[in-house]
């Protein structure tokens, strides 16, 4: 089998275009934005010769800083080792309430046990109005007037 050197490379290229810079994306458009025309954007991502370029030439003369800031926005700009620059990373924080207690540890108190617990089945399902229907049931005369006394 013939191995295509042209081939490999592309492997090569391809594996390192999906190896993420750890240089800050949005840093870097800080940078570009704020000092472009020095080249301070491309000095902290370790271009620094291109970055020196940029610093004698006032950023290409605007254009190569125009160029380098769409390129970012794009989210396609590399670094000195040829690493398109990964997204912010955020430091992993915990939640303020799981800050841990420093007062002296006691025993969570015990649950208290339902009123319920102890009353038998049979008077849960009674009805506690059944006796009132009866007395209402009493004082209705057949024909369905109630008769007050």
């Amino acid at each position: 089998m013939i191995h295509n050197p042209s081939t490999q490379r592309r492997k090569q290229a391809l594996a390192r275009v999906e190896e993420r810079s750890p240089k800050n994306r949005m840093l870097t458009f800080t940078l570009a934005c704020l000092g472009g025309f020095w080249g301070l954007h491309r000095f902290y991502t370790g271009r620094f010769w291109t970055g020196l370029a940029m610093l004698f030439t006032g950023g290409g003369f605007i254009i190569w800083w125009i160029l380098d800031v769409f390129i970012l926005l794009s989210g396609r700009f590399k670094d000195g080792e040829g690493r398109v620059l990964g997204p912010p990373r955020r430091a992993k924080r915990k939640p303020a309430g799981h800050l841990p207690d420093r007062r002296s540890k006691k025993s969570a108190p015990e649950p208290k046990e339902d009123a319920d617990d102890d009353i038998p089945l049979d008077e849960l399902l009674e009805d506690p109005l059944e006796c009132e229907f009866e007395k209402l049931e009493r004082e209705m005369s057949t024909d369905g007037t109630v008769t007050r006394n």
